[in-house]
């Protein structure tokens, strides 16, 4: 087979695609799918490998990211919360906590951003301008937080 050749993948790339996207080295990952690791080399020097394990590895950082931000809507209350406490040290404590919990989550999806533009996956879904429309300023972030901090029901 040519090296131009687009081949099916098999089980074994499967495996190891979600070995390595599990954070496992090289070395582990081809001994978890049952290639060797010449194998394993040869398959991760072709693009199409490459494509579907940085697809692999966006998904799973996307899921990782999703129960983080649940924890963090519910860590987000307890903070907003805080800011009513009548102990202005609690208050302040508060307010700087959330302060940098705005800044964090922006950081966090330009970091998001630059991992999937690095990646060349920005082309498959929304291209940068879109993907940086998505992205809340610090103002919105801040603004978001409050909504958060509403009681429901």
């Amino acid at each position: 087979m040519s090296a131009d050749t687009q081949r099916e993948a098999t089980p074994a790339d499967v495996a190891f695609i979600i070995a390595l996207a599990g954070g496992e080295t090289v070395r582990a990952a081809a001994a978890t799918a049952g290639i060797s690791e010449r194998t394993a080399y040869r398959r991760m020097a072709t693009p199409a490998f490459r494509k579907e394990l940085a697809l692999m590895r966006a998904v799973a950082f996307d899921e990782a990211a999703a129960q983080l931000a649940r924890a963090s809507v519910k860590a987000a209350r307890v903070v907003v919360a805080l800011l009513d406490n009548p102990d202005p040290k609690i208050r302040l404590q508060a307010a700087k906590q959330a302060t940098s919990m705005a800044t964090e989550v922006g950081e966090a999806g330009r970091h998001l951003h630059a991992v999937v533009a690095n990646a060349g996956l920005v082309g498959l879904c929304l291209n940068d301008a879109e993907v940086m429309a998505l992205l809340p300023t610090v103002e919105e972030q801040n603004r978001l937080l409050l909504e958060v901090a509403t009681p429901v029901g």
